[in-house]
């Protein structure tokens, strides 16, 4: 259809209601149609479909609208419809993703009395520090009305130092494993007894007053090589094993006066090693023996040999020769086999004495030059036997200077 319009000639009534008409349709948008409305001019008007429903939702015309609820890393949506309601509802799940990480998002972890933390790079670590609070059981826990078979914790790794506050009467810290030695573990009584389980292994110094063994084999302390050094207490005995030497920093005591034995009878000291200047020292100064250089003094009694001997061994000086030096601190008994004319020297002893001296004769009278400090009874020196085989005995009393001598001659041998 087509109008043609003459400038000046006016429309006729049907004329415009059919150009109004075109222009309508020309405008009208899709999902609209034209429609009279009340006044009898065309308008735009929804279409509304068999069905009632939408017609169009965000330009989108088709008569069904599906909504699809796809979810991503972090964030989820559900879709609930009833009648004319939808229902969205978002969601979260899994860990925040980096993509969503902002690096001005502050991350922070508050610290409690125990429990301290720390967030980088996303991680989060855990730590500890202090003494457990009293709220969890720690130190100064209300726990004094329990008397026995209190436990403080141990898991292998770390140990509750002071679980039980105050005194409590046969207190028991029962634990297992290894203890290392950069921690004090102290029972918080001083009557409870500390029971170990389970081989535990201790690296650095344990200081304890009684060290008690709750089975029937003792206690063994081993070194680093695993070799048991000591045991104490085995079944039905008092009695401590040293596997080794045992090295004393200062003295080694019973525990009262005379109130313990060096050794047994049935298990003896083989010897006895003292240092230069040792003493013995019996009834705190009684009665010493105290060495010195080469020599044993006895002070303050006497050695008394009852009904046995004191015996001597004899120092052989062999063959005189013509000169003959007779040491007496190497013994009281002596003797020397005459081979010449011998000029005699002696070394004395280091105390007053009494000396013995065999001269045994070789077939000839030898001539002897005694020392000076040799005085005869009576002066004059004996004249030795001049029979082979045969033995002159001089005896000398030893004064601290002066050598007293008396002889019994022509000693037979066989």
């Amino acid at each position: 259809m087509i109008f043609v319009y003459n400038y000046g000639t006016p429309l006729t009534n049907a004329q415009a209601t059919a150009l109004n008409s075109f222009v309508a349709l020309a405008t009208t948008p899709p999902g609209e149609h034209l429609a009279k409305d009340a006044n009898g001019d065309f308008v735009n008007t929804p279409d509304t479909g068999s069905g009632g429903g939408i017609t169009t939702l965000n330009t989108l015309t088709a008569t069904t609208q599906t909504f699809a609820d796809v979810d991503d890393t972090n964030v989820t949506l559900a879709i609930n419809s009833a009648t004319s309601t939808h229902t969205f509802t978002l969601g979260w799940t899994g860990t925040l993703a980096s993509s969503r990480l902002n690096a001005n998002v502050v991350q922070a972890v508050s610290n409690d009395t125990n429990v301290t933390g720390s967030i980088a790079t996303q991680t989060l670590t855990l730590g500890w520090t202090g003494t457990l609070a009293t709220t969890r059981g720690g130190l100064g826990a209300n726990l004094s009305s329990l008397t026995t078979n209190n436990l403080a914790k141990y898991n292998g790794t770390n140990f509750v130092d002071s679980l039980i506050a105050g005194t409590v009467s046969g207190a028991r810290a029962i634990f297992a494993g290894t203890l290392t030695g950069d921690r004090t573990y102290t029972l918080p009584d001083t009557t409870g007894t500390l029971v170990l389980a389970a081989s535990p292994t201790f690296t650095g110094t344990v200081t304890v007053d009684t060290l008690q063994t709750s089975g029937s084999s003792g206690v063994a302390l081993k070194n680093s090589g695993g070799t048991t050094v000591l045991t104490v207490g085995s079944t039905n005995t008092t009695n401590s094993t040293f596997a080794g030497a045992v090295n004393f920093g200062g003295a080694a005591s019973p525990s009262s006066n005379d109130g313990a034995a060096l050794g047994s009878t049935g298990n003896q000291w083989s010897d006895l090693f003292l240092a230069e200047g040792g003493v013995i020292n019996w009834d705190n100064g009684d009665v010493t023996l105290t060495q010195t250089g080469n020599n044993l003094v006895l002070a303050g009694g006497e050695f008394s040999f009852g009904a046995n001997t004191a015996g001597f061994d004899v120092t052989d000086n062999g063959n005189s020769g013509t000169s003959d030096t007779i040491d007496w601190k190497l013994g009281n008994k002596q003797k020397s086999t005459f081979t010449g004319n011998c000029t005699f020297t002696f070394t004395a002893p280091t105390k007053p004495c009494s000396l013995v001296l065999e001269c045994i004769q070789d077939g000839t009278i030898r001539t002897i030059t005694w020392p000076s400090t040799v005085k005869w009874s009576g002066g004059v020196a004996p004249t030795f036997t001049g029979t082979s085989g045969r033995s002159d005995v001089v005896t000398f009393y030893y004064n601290g200077s002066v050598y007293y001598g008396n002889s019994t001659l022509n000693f037979v041998n066989s």
